[in-house]
């Protein structure tokens, strides 16, 4: 009867907030879990325009992913795509069961990583998710961040055509965390 929420919001736009939402769903659905991703109704009409997304109670099916304006008790993951992560979307962020910060790791974008992380740091259970970079880059991160739990997000030409992230070194022991059991 319990339902886990994830929050996922990017460092800056344009870093792949909802492409690794995506990626999350499907990690979420790997693990047995009945998940929905959660995004504003506009912003789901939009890209149901534009990929064929076929309506459902409360928003929109792409590609068998059902995308969802809200949380009832429908599914018992929601997978929550907060766009940017602003001080006005803290409470959100906080409140969920596990954080994802979606991050970028090239020298450019560290600047609005330090800009979010205050932010983030609020949420117990927080990983940082680094999109689009190289192992070396990866590992000068993780010393960069020594007391946060880092992950490498797969490159993902297409999250709707996508494979199901290697999550399990990352967000795993967050959400066994959260909801207290083990996974099979």
């Amino acid at each position: 009867g319990m339902i886990l929420i994830l929050a996922v919001a990017g460092s800056q736009s344009r870093i792949g907030c909802t492409t690794q939402a995506f990626g999350i769903w499907r990690y979420c659905q790997s693990l047995g879990l009945q998940a929905a991703v959660v995004m504003p109704p506009n912003d789901a009409a939009l890209l149901a325009k534009f990929m064929d997304g076929q309506p459902r109670n409360g928003g929109y099916v792409i590609a068998g992913i059902p995308i969802v304006d809200g949380m009832t008790y429908e599914f018992d993951c929601y997978v929550q795509d907060l766009g940017v992560l602003t001080p006005d979307k803290q409470k959100k962020f906080q409140a969920a069961d596990c954080g994802i910060l979606v991050m970028g790791g090239k020298p450019w974008e560290l600047p609005s990583v330090a800009q979010a992380l205050p932010i983030a740091e609020a949420q117990e259970r927080l990983l940082l998710l680094v999109s689009f970079c190289t192992g070396a880059t990866f590992e000068e991160l993780r010393k960069l961040f020594p007391d946060q739990t880092v992950a490498a997000a797969e490159w993902c030409p297409d999250p709707f055509q996508a494979q199901t992230p290697n999550l399990d070194a990352g967000l795993r022991p967050l959400l066994e965390q959260a909801i207290s059991l083990d996974f099979p």
